[in-house]
């Protein structure tokens, strides 16, 4: 199946469902649904819609907490600050990316699979938020220094890969962020992916470097 950027950038938004007249309305959730999920997972949930929607200088915990639905005192109990909550929000969103990904997580065709596709849109758009956040909060810079270097440590231990090669990975997937940006372009999805491909084999390909490469 082809997808267009184009395409993936109108398939998220809330979902409707018909009335009686024939007309659509917006579907909600039952009264205090939300108290059945914990707090912390609301938290995140919440966190994500609200970086993704305002940026993390827009955001705030109180608003967070808000959509999360318990007080903004109640929020701080679970996480410091807003840039502890901002970088829990990008981790969670990794995790559930990378979930069931062989090699421990750590297949480099899969995860960028997973990374361009639509149901992680949000995610991306939160990557991208998080570094920009790093270049301007010395409190988001430092926590997500030392979440790249535990991250690229566990690449080469794991994978035995040098540290260029995962930072250049990494690069990659900054840069696939962006997708959504570029859905104007109306690229075929597939078709990206297979570039994408031929990248990773490039990167990763185990024969020496030349000097002059």
């Amino acid at each position: 199946m082809t997808v267009t950027l184009q395409a993936m950038s109108t398939q998220a938004g809330p979902s409707a469902a018909p009335t009686a007249s024939g007309t659509s309305r917006r579907t909600g959730r039952p009264p205090n649904a939300s108290r059945r999920v914990p707090t912390t997972d609301r938290l995140l949930a919440a966190a994500t819609e609200v970086f993704v929607e305002h940026g993390f200088a827009g955001a705030t915990v109180t608003e967070i907490a808000r959509r999360a639905d318990i007080s903004g005192p109640a929020a701080y109990k679970h996480f410091d600050t807003k840039a502890d909550l901002l970088l829990a929000a990008a981790k969670r969103g990794l995790r559930d990316m990378t979930d069931g990904v062989g090699a421990a997580g750590r297949d480099p065709h899969e995860i960028a699979r997973r990374w361009m596709s639509p149901p992680f849109a949000a995610t991306r758009r939160l990557m991208v938020e998080l570094h920009l956040a790093a270049g301007r909060e010395r409190d988001v810079f430092d926590l997500l220094s030392a979440w790249h270097h535990a991250q690229a440590a566990g690449w080469v231990d794991e994978r035995g890969d040098t540290t260029d090669q995962v930072t250049t990975f990494f690069l990659l997937l900054l840069g696939l962020a962006q997708l959504d940006a570029l859905s104007d372009l109306d690229a075929d999805l597939d078709a990206l992916e297979r570039r994408v491909d031929r990248m990773i084999d490039a990167l990763f390909d185990t024969r020496p470097m030349s000097p002059d490469a």
